[in-house]
This record gives structure tokens, sequence and C-alpha cells, in this order.
């Protein structure tokens, strides 16, 4: 039998999509499995989630939540080896009344068939009555609180089973023959009939009673295969199917729409049929628009693929889009956010690598909002109210502007590539929460990353490969696969990993000090001195401290300004001027990471002497209101002179003022300028005592005055000049 290079990628790849085996130029991330367990679709809307389904979660608009995931990525525990292959980790939502985790695979190299597994979400461990063995590969699909369904497929005779099991206990409820399968099962359960929809190649599909298992209807509805799954809106569902022609080794591609109400006779509504092209991506949709899409079969791999917009109710097509370069798929993930549909295409030619592109277009009229180049087949999608972020099959990650009314509104707003970037990201997806996204390669990693500009937060390492990121429940959760021995260099395991932040560690360090440490000022003269907190890795939120000033005799604290834009802040200067005590809260304008200058204290001369100021009663927070451990606290030392002027660059003496102009050309106190001081000015320029004092070595005239190299030229001109 031939078959075309487009139809072998837009069949068999969309297969190994359900399958969670990827990397083919429709892949749908880890297809089926990873649908159940992404955590971004809308709760707006029930499109193409069957009912009330909490666990269902693909591609999509982030939702608010309260459960945050982690920053940061320490291990809170990983699970005992299981002993399945290809995987997928299933999280119920915080909200729900199960507290378990569910992981299940098969293992390709044997014939021991797969296994479902409930672990403890605290400790990582089997529960008891767990692990559920299968005959073959298990098709998971979570019913709520109440059931887990599994399509059990035995890959010696196709024979097909589908099981609800008992979530708590793992207790079969029922189990039911299906007709036999090659690839796949698929599994929607309408909860509000209680009534689980199922489809196997032929195709069939088969509606069966939730409570006992007992067949309501089943029916083929094309010759062939059907490989990718239903999707149930409102009272209808939509099969996508292939039809293959063996007489003439042609495609025809249909989507059936039909009642879910009816019974067995009378029950299709509507189809949609393309001759010598085949099905590229599920059915997505509102109430009033279905989309889908379609690829050429008929032109040796070369012809376009068509993107369509039907109106529900009946099936008349409201338009039809078709890719400007013709040997790209329009592909999965696609989701639809209000009025928006999001859409991808790609395509990994023979002897080359992939290429990709995501799509933004209008839902009603299939027009183009923007496009641009993934560089790579693209493996999910997910949002929030400003991007679009994209994980491709190349390893990098990378951020759409998607408000129209920003300039950059259809670019990239940002783009990183992965580290391990010499193999895939694999099938780990990409999932967003709080402002940060998370994703896994195949090389074994972890990535914690800030969706406003994507830098790396944080990484964790397994020996394996990252089958399966999310996040959930305030963590972050890991299914590593095994990597052959021979790959890496050591064998590894299958296991699942919870990641939370390091909040049993110790805080982050920082240290608040006054800069200047050193003033020299004169009497009715006035220095300022800046308050910095040194190496806040997370930024400053909020502050207070107390500085004090040791003789008041000598000096006063005449003036404390916060730097920034506080969100409030409290300033108590003592009326002598010996004390200020200092409070602010930078609300939702906190200081970046770094070393940072929280507040400017101003300290008057008042007589001739020497003083301290110190600082007290010290505390600081990060911009998520975490408390550093404030580990040093220094303060300044201030000398008060008749002659205001800089404390002594080199020896005893201090510079002078040759000419009454208020610049220190004489930088050694010998009362001349020479070549002398034009060295010692190059070669202490920037100690304290000299960039403290700028304004008395400002000889280049610069403003704001501050000593840089051009102050040494412009004193060594002066030297030049008077000789």
């Amino acid at each position: 039998m031939h078959r075309t290079r487009r139809g072998v990628l837009a069949s068999l790849a969309g297969a190994m999509s359900v399958l969670g085996l990827g990397g083919g130029a429709v892949a749908e991330t880890t297809g089926a499995l990873q649908e159940q367990t992404g955590t971004n679709e809308p709760e707006a809307t029930a499109w193409p989630r069957p009912g009330p389904d909490p666990w269902r979660q693909p591609a999509g608009v982030a939702p608010a939540s309260e459960h945050c995931p982690p920053e940061t990525l320490a291990e809170t525990w990983q699970s005992p080896a299981l002993a399945t292959g290809v995987g997928s980790l299933i999280v119920p939502p915080a909200e729900g009344g199960l507290d378990q985790v569910y992981a299940s695979g098969f293992d390709s190299a044997t014939s021991d068939g797969g296994r479902i597994y409930a672990l403890d979400p605290s400790t990582g461990e089997i529960l008891e009555g767990w692990p559920e063995e299968t005959s073959g590969v298990p098709f998971l699909w979570p019913g709520g609180n109440d059931l887990l369904f599994y399509g059990d497929v035995e890959p010696a005779s196709s024979a097909v089973t589908l099981v609800a099991l008992d979530p708590v206990s793992g207790r079969t409820k029922w189990e039911q023959s299906l007709p036999p399968t090659k690839l796949i099962v698929g599994i929607r359960y309408d909860a509000d009939r209680e009534t689980v929809f199922a489809t196997t190649d032929g195709p069939t599909v088969t509606a069966l009673d939730a409570s006992d298992g007992s067949i309501q209807w089943s029916e083929d509805f094309a010759q062939g295969q059907n490989i990718l799954f239903p999707v149930r809106q409102g009272d209808s569902l939509y099969i996508p199917t292939n039809e293959f022609d063996r007489a003439t080794q042609g495609f025809d591609a249909h989507l059936w729409a039909i009642d879910t109400a009816e019974g067995v006779s009378d029950r299709e509504l509507w189809s949609v049929s393309r001759s010598g092209m085949t099905v590229s991506s599920v059915p997505r949709g509102t109430e009033d628009t279905i989309t889908m899409s379609f690829a050429d079969q008929t032109s040796g791999g070369g012809g376009q693929t068509e993107l369509l917009g039907l109106d529900a109710s009946d099936g008349t097509e409201q338009w039809s889009k078709t890719r400007p370069d013709d040997d790209l798929l329009w592909s999965l993930p696609f989701f639809i956010d209000d009025s928006t549909l999001y859409a991808t295409a790609g395509l990994t030619p023979e002897n080359a690598d992939s290429r990709g592109a995501v799509t933004s277009l209008e839902l009603d009229t299939g027009d183009e909002n923007w496009e641009v180049d993934a560089g790579s087949i693209v493996l999910d999608l997910q949002a929030d109210a400003e991007n679009v972020y994209s994980a491709t099959l190349a390893g990098e990650v990378f951020a759409v502007d998607d408000d129209p009314a920003s300039s950059s509104y259809g670019q990239k707003s940002w783009e990183k590539q992965l580290r391990d970037s010499s193999s895939s990201s694999g099938n780990s997806g990409l999932s967003l929460g709080c402002g940060r996204l998370y994703t896994g390669t195949t090389g074994g990693t972890v990535y914690a990353i800030d969706a406003d500009d994507g830098t790396e937060l944080d990484t964790f390492e397994v020996a394996g490969i990252i089958e399966q990121v999310s996040a959930r429940r305030g963590s972050v959760w890991a299914l590593g696969a095994p990597t052959p021995e021979g790959v890496t260099g050591e064998a590894s395991e299958n296991r699942a990993y919870r990641l939370d932040g390091s909040s049993d560690s110790q805080p982050a360090e920082v240290s608040v000090g006054l800069d200047p440490d050193t003033l020299s000022l004169g009497t009715d003269q006035q220095r300022q001195a800046g308050v910095v907190v040194g190496s806040a890795e997370n930024g400053v939120g909020k502050y207070e401290f107390i500085a004090e000033v040791g003789d008041i005799g000598v000096a006063t604290i005449t003036d404390v300004v916060p730097a920034g834009d506080p969100d409030s802040s409290q300033v108590s200067i003592q009326n002598d001027g010996s004390r200020a005590d200092v409070t602010v809260d930078m609300g939702g304008n906190a200081f970046d990471p770094g070393d940072v200058e929280v507040a400017s204290l101003t300290l008057s001369g008042e007589s001739t002497g020497s003083t301290t100021v110190s600082l007290s009663g010290v505390a600081v927070d990060d911009d998520s209101d975490e408390p550093y451990d404030v580990t040093e606290v220094t303060g300044a030392d201030v000398t008060v002179s008749d002659e205001p002027g800089p404390a002594p660059v080199v020896g005893d003496d201090p510079p002078q003022d040759l000419n009454g102009d208020g610049l220190y050309r004489d930088i050694n106190g010998d009362g001349q300028l020479t070549i002398a001081d034009v060295q010692v000015f190059f070669d202490k320029r920037k100690d304290p005592v000299v960039q403290n004092n700028a304004e008395f070595f400002n000889f280049d005239e610069g403003d704001p005055a501050e000593v840089t190299i051009a102050d040494v030229q412009a004193l060594f001109q002066d030297y030049i000049e008077q000789r």
C-alpha cells in the first residue's frame, strides 16, 4: 500500500500524539494524557470539557488560582520506582475531594502490560490496593471524584476492555468489552448524563451507562481509522474520522456531529467531508462555531492544508483558510479564548529540521491577527491576559505579545533556548501559573521560568527523561521516564516527583549599610548617605530601620527620603536630629534584585569633631513579602571641620583648594599641583574617599558630579597648562 509522506504524518503522527509518543508533525504534547494533566483551561468555558470535569485542562488560558506554584524547585519527594514505560501523571485539583495522585503507563519492551498507580500526594508512597494491572496500554480518563476510567488495549489480540475504577480504593466497579482497536481508545465522560463515550478503530463510537457499563448504543461512522478523540459540546458529540479506500489507496476525511440524547437511529445532525484529505486536529469550538483542520493527500505530500470554521448548528462553512506555505500542516495544539482561535502549523520534513508557526485568528471570520515563526514543531500553547507562550520540539520556549493595544502586538516578547537543546523538549508540555512557566526536556531538566521576560528562575535535574510537567495544588509535578543504559551512562527508573519551594531552607541573606561609610563635611554643610540593601536576590518590597547619630553636637539628621515609588512610608525624625525611624512598604513597586539603595539620609554639620551614624532595628522583606536574613549592618564615620573639604586621600594631609574655585587639585596636600597629584588621583580615583566627595574632584565639570577617568584627564590638563 502506497502512502504519501504527508499521509503518514497526518495519520500516524496523529495516532502517536494521542498515545503520548509525540514528535510528529501534529504532535499534541502528550496527546490525550496531557489533556488530562495540564493546568490552564479557562474556567469560564465548557469547551471542550465534556461536563464538570475539573481534572481535564488542556492548552488554553491560565485561570486565576490561589494555589501558586513555587519559584524554586526543591524536591519534596520522589516516588518509589514505577514499573511503567511511557507515562502520565494526573493530579486532581486541591478543591476536589480526592487526595491522591495517579501515575499510569506501560512498558513497550515487555509483555507485562500496564500499571495504574495511586500515590500519596504528601509522601509519594504507593497507596494500599494499588497498582491496578492492565493487559496492555491503559488510556486513562478521570470521571470527577466518583470514577476513574481506562481503556485497556491488549497488543496481541487488539481486544479492548473499558474499565471503571473506584478512584480511592482502585476497586473495579465494572468493565465492558468494546470493538477491537489497533492504536487507541478515546474516552469522553458526560457527567451530566452519566454517559461514557468511547471510540476505537473502525471507527466505532460506543455510548455506555457510567453507573454499570451497559452499552446504550454503538455504531461505525466510516471505514479505516479514527485516530483522533471525539469532543462533546452541549448535546452534540463531534467525531473526526479518516476513511481509507483500499482500492484507490485514497483517503477521505469526515467530521461528524451527532446528537448524544438520541437513540441508535437518527443521531446524525450533520457531517462535513473532504475528499483526498485526512484530519490533522481534533475539533475545537464554541456553542456557535466549530473549527477543524484537514491535510491534503492528493499531491505526493505537497498540497495545502485547510482550516475550517463551521456553523455548529448545521455544519455550514463560515470560512476556510489554507496555509500560505503549502508544506506546513495546520496541526495541534489549538485553543479558543473568547472570539480568538490560536492555532499552530508545523512539519518535520525528511532529512531536515522541523519547522512551525503559531497563529492568532478571528474565530468568526478566520481573519489573521498575527503569526510568528516558531522555528520548530509547537508542542504546547498556554496564555494569560497579555501573552501567548509556546514550547517547541527544538527545546525553545517563547512568548508572543497578545495585547492589541501594544506597539509590539503579535511579536515575540522573549525567547529562551533551554540548556540541553541538543535534544528536544520532549513530551513534558508547558504549564503556567501565577506568572511563571514550567516545562521539562528530554535531557532530564525541569525549568521554572519567569513569564514576564523568560528569566530562568530555577532548574531541577533527574537521571532520565522528563516526560511530563504540570503545576497544580501549589506544587510542580514531574514524571521522569527511564533512559536506557548506554545513552546516559547509567540506567534510570520511572519516578514521579513533587517539587515545592525552598520554604524549609534558610531565608536569603542580605547586608544593610550606609554608603559612603565615611563622610567629611564642613559646619553648616549637608551631605547625603544612601541606605543600601546588598545582594537582595529577590528584590526589596518592605524595609524598616532606625538611624542614630552618636554626637548631635557634631552632626544631626535633617531628612530621610525613601527611594522609588513607595505604596506607603513613615519617616519620624527627632526634633534634635539625633534619630530617624523609617518604615516603608513598596507595594507593587518593589525594587529589582541586586544592590538596592532604598533611602537617602541627609546629615548636617554642626561643629568640628567626629561622630558616627549607626543603623539598628533593621528588617527587610523581598518582593513576595518573605523576610530576608540581615547578616550584616554597617553605619558611617562622620568628620566635621571648619573648612569643608575631603579627608586625606593619601597620607595624613587632606587635599587643598589652590585657587578658591572649590576644586581640590592638590590631591596629596603638599601645597602644589604636581604630576604626583595626577598619579595619586589616578590610583585612588575609585576609593570611597574620592568617590564620596565627587563634588570636590569634578575637574571635568560634569553634571552630575562623579569621579571618572575624564576627571583624571582634566587634572592632567590643568597640570600641563600651569607649567
